[in-house]
């Protein structure tokens, strides 16, 4: 339940600081997106019923915080955590290059995913996951190694 709470509370104040970098800095859209990382870290820190729930809500608080009300995020998270659950549990004992292969093909796919609901550049879609994935790193990073597990 705590993991619960820590991952929304994350998905809060990172989507809540995406929104202010983008009015501060003018910009049309964000190059970085709050979604994958949190999807890689529900798939490598919390087991399948918790982590599908914390998805639904963390692509609900998404969806509200950038004005959506289609759930367009929750949807995706829910699609692409049950998916990513999955091939996890199927590849073995998480590494580094396993993080950050899932955060830069997560972070495209959901790009070229959400790239239909949006007016998204070319520069978004290739410098974005890589951008995704330096974060997430930097996330994995500081995360205790006790916490992160699999299935």
């Amino acid at each position: 339940m705590i993991a619960f709470f820590l991952i929304m509370l994350f998905t809060l104040l990172y989507q809540a600081f995406l929104n202010a970098m983008v009015v501060v800095f003018h910009a049309s859209s964000a190059l970085f997106l709050v979604a994958p990382v949190v999807l890689v870290l529900v798939i490598f820190c919390l087991g399948m019923v918790e982590g599908l729930w914390a998805l639904i809500f963390a692509g609900i608080l998404i969806d509200s915080l950038t004005g959506s009300i289609t759930g367009v995020n929750m949807v995706l998270l829910a699609f692409l955590g049950a998916l990513g659950m999955g091939m996890s549990s199927w590849l073995g004992k998480p590494h580094w290059p396993m993080f950050v292969g899932f955060l830069c093909g997560t972070s495209l796919i959901y790009r070229l995913m959400m790239v239909q609901m949006g007016n998204w550049g070319g520069v978004n879609l290739i410098f974005g996951p890589i951008a995704d994935a330096c974060i997430g790193f930097l996330v994995f990073y500081l995360l205790p190694r006790r916490v992160i597990k699999m299935d």
